[in-house]
């Protein structure tokens, strides 16, 4: 199993992409079908033609100024934004050249709903002599997915910095977050077909390890 080298930052709270009401429901799991394999999949909310995806469910419209996500990190379109009622959205992702004022907050992939965001201004740093961004055609093996869908149907997001004392596993924290007292440990372990995580499920509930059907990147 690898393990997360994720480091806590000083005053993050819970950042669950603005998004308590993702992972943090008390809802029982849908009924799915078995896993045969686990599906990687890039995050790229807009079409070929600069449109944004007709599979996603757009909540609500803002303004917002951005600068890079710290939730997604291996994807260089991906972004941290603060709309104009300083509500905080991570990550949202941006759109081609033919829209450059345009991103997109993924609030659950899993349910394809998503926030249509205007740039006010976009602060990631430019480094001479790179070209512009451009989404990675397929997750490297190293990279840390940053929502994912269990077999049962539990959607798990990842945590960055957690208050109070969230239980450990081998001295390590939790990494993802799947409701209440509901935690996933480490990255997910692809040495097989369908990948598995370590999970446990209440405070003092035993590690068990669960299969992982999505994952985005």
């Amino acid at each position: 199993m690898r393990h997360n080298a994720l480091r806590w930052g000083p005053g993050l709270a819970v950042l669950l992409l603005v998004l308590a009401a993702c992972t943090g429901n008390d809802e029982p799991p849908r009924a799915t079908a078995p896993v045969a394999a686990t599906q990687a999949i890039v995050t790229n909310p807009f079409t070929e033609t600069g449109e944004i995806s007709p599979e996603l469910t757009i909540l609500e419209d803002v303004r917002a100024i951005c600068s890079p996500s710290v939730v997604v990190v291996a994807n260089p379109v991906a972004r941290r934004c603060t709309s104009e009622l300083q509500v905080l959205h991570d990550p949202c992702f941006l759109g081609p050249p033919q829209v450059p004022q345009v991103a997109v907050c993924v609030q659950n992939p899993a349910r394809k709903e998503a926030v249509r965001l205007t740039l006010i201004e976009d602060n990631t740093p430019v480094v001479p002599g790179v070209p512009p961004a451009a989404a990675p055609a397929a997750p490297a093996p190293e990279a840390t997915p940053w929502f994912i869908e269990l077999a049962d149907g539990r959607e798990c997001a990842r945590v960055i910095g957690l208050k109070g004392d969230p239980p450990s596993l081998e001295g390590d924290p939790p990494t993802y977050g799947c409701g209440h007292a509901d935690f996933l440990y480490g990255l997910p372990d692809v040495a097989e077909p369908v990948w598995t995580m370590p999970n446990r499920k209440g405070a003092t509930a035993k590690v068990r390890p669960v299969d992982v059907r999505t994952a985005w990147y």
